[in-house]
């Protein structure tokens, strides 16, 4: 059984707590605090067994859904309500709609210090992050339009809930990287991009390493493309870790 939750119910956060793990439940919690206590922003369900037992949970914002599940939820269930919400777009770490998409999570094992000097801007303008951005969009990821960018940047970076490193070169970001969910025991690291003329230079690697750092003891995730980028994490210490799957309609 499905049953809608008010994302405004403060208790509400460590009842998903104990379901949410992951690169999904990570997103989950992230949203629910960026944007639960806010009018119609995210729709929050949770799906039970018959002995009353939390199952799967699925947060709907702006279009988007986002689903995590334990090894006892309703499969079937969970297909035909997601087809029947129409998300424009659906992520989990399970296969639960077809069409879909797959891209590789790795989790950090095993971290690796390194012996590069660069400093890390750690609250750049969100023009700047975004200039670079855009120069780098087509290789593994896709962006935003900027005023969508600029409300949710501006807005989780206040609430504290996402945490960002650029790399500065004459007033201009050459690499940057940011947590694109963040928990209390979580986070995932995405927007991973540094200008071609600087790759292969350690300052991509010294930018997420700078962010590693206040991360602290969380369990910390990146989502690849599953051709691109696998040595460049693996010699930070990310392993393989699974898969998410992405249906995405837009």
């Amino acid at each position: 059984m499905i049953c809608f939750v008010s994302p405004k119910d403060t208790g509400i956060l460590k009842s998903v707590g104990k379901l949410c793990s992951g690169v999904c439940g990570c997103r989950i919690l992230c949203l629910l605090e960026s944007y639960g206590r806010y009018d119609n922003l995210v729709e929050l369900w949770m799906q039970y067994n018959d002995a009353g037992e939390k199952t799967a949970v699925l947060l709907k914002y702006s279009g988007d859904m986002t689903v995590s599940v334990s090894d006892n939820a309703d499969i079937s269930e969970l297909r035909e309500f997601i087809s029947a919400v129409g998300a424009v777009s659906v992520q989990s770490e399970i296969p639960l709609t077809k069409d879909f998409s797959e891209a590789v999570i790795m989790l950090l094992k095993s971290r690796r210090d390194f012996d590069i000097k660069i400093f890390a801007e750690q609250h750049p303008l969100p023009e700047v992050v975004y200039s670079l951005m855009k120069q780098c969009s087509g290789e593994g990821f896709s962006i935003p339009l900027y005023e969508d960018f600029l409300l949710d940047f501006s807005h989780r970076m206040r609430h504290g809930t996402a945490l960002c490193r650029a790399v500065m070169h004459d007033k201009t970001a050459v690499s940057f990287a940011m947590t694109t969910a963040l928990s209390e025991s979580s986070a995932v690291i995405g927007s991973v991009c540094t200008l071609t003329e600087y790759r292969h230079s350690g300052i991509g690697t010294a930018c997420v390493n700078s962010l590693i750092d206040d991360l602290e003891d969380r369990n910390v995730y990146v989502v690849r493309h599953p051709q691109k980028n696998e040595q460049f994490y693996r010699k930070m210490g990310f392993e393989n870790h699974g898969t998410l799957y992405i249906k995405n309609r837009r």
